[in-house]
């Protein structure tokens, strides 16, 4: 997918901002997810060790093919990532929706596990995948980028899981680690919902910016006009102002030839005069 936003230019002077804030929302949010799934190898030591919880919660052979569902996912989700970037084809949204049917594939694989750990398990097994999964939600509160539904997929099968199981549990413990687990979902949603009214107010800023800028541009390019044709003006006027002095010039100077060559005291008078009237109709112009 190419998250790069479009340019101010793209859009129809009637396009709505608001619409076209969200597109470009939509674009860095799946920007920032596409690039949290070219990270996805950082999930592999939680990964590890929730299998490995399994497999000394007595799962056997079920931790190890969980291990592998999760590795085949984790293949898909890099090989997404790719072959989402460079498709120019797909919109942010047709994107986002891809991205976010894997993240509630990764709930669910979550989950599946999640009663292993409280079924005729120690106390100790129980805290660690407790502990697990919430450092497991706050990873994702990150990488979701502000999408809520994929938020809402990855985390909301394994909380209830785990808070079920932790009602099964019951006691002040239980109880009281669930709510304290449910209250978690939701300051992550908020989290979330955060996260997205963030890059909005980014998406708006850099559309006013781009705004500014384009109007800038214009007003420039009007001032460049303004001053190339006042430049053509002056040139044109100043050519035509020239051609009837270069004439009295001529004049000029062919009178004080005559004169120079003739005796005649008229002449030399009116060739004297010429000299001085064209002098002063020069400095009247300089």
């Amino acid at each position: 997918m190419d998250c790069a936003l479009p340019e101010v230019g793209q859009w129809a002077p009637d396009e709505d901002r608001e619409a076209r804030i969200a597109l470009r929302t939509d674009a860095r949010c799946l920007e920032q997810t596409l690039l949290w799934f070219r990270r996805s190898y950082l999930m592999v030591p939680g990964a590890v060790l929730w299998a490995w919880l399994a497999w000394r919660a007595g799962a056997g052979l079920w931790a190890l093919g969980w291990f592998f569902a999760w590795a085949t996912l984790q293949i898909y989700v890099r090989r997404l990532a790719v072959r989402l970037h460079p498709d120019a084809r797909l919109s942010a949204q047709a994107g986002l929706r891809r991205t976010t049917r894997a993240f509630w594939a990764a709930g669910c694989l979550y989950a599946v596990l999640c009663p292993v750990f409280f079924i005729g398990t120690d106390i100790e097994t129980k805290l660690t995948a407790t502990l697990l999964a919430t450092w497991i939600t706050g990873v994702v509160v990150i990488s979701s980028s502000g999408v809520r539904l994929a938020y809402a997929g990855v985390m909301s099968p394994p909380t209830l899981a785990v808070a079920a199981g932790w009602v099964s549990h019951g006691g002040v413990l239980g109880y009281g680690l669930t709510a304290l687990y449910l209250a978690g979902l939701v300051a992550g949603f908020a989290a979330v919902l955060q996260q997205r009214r963030s890059w909005e107010a980014l998406v708006r800023l850099l559309d006013d910016n781009e705004a500014l800028a384009a109007s800038l541009k214009a007003e420039r390019d009007r001032a460049e006009a303004a001053s190339a044709s006042k430049t053509r003006f002056f040139a044109a006027a100043s050519h035509d102002l020239r051609q009837p002095l270069h004439a009295l010039s001529i004049n000029a100077t062919t009178l004080e030839l005559l004169a120079r060559r003739s005796n005649d005291p008229v002449l030399q008078e009116v060739a004297v005069e010429a000299e001085a009237e064209d002098q002063q109709d020069l400095l009247y112009l300089m």
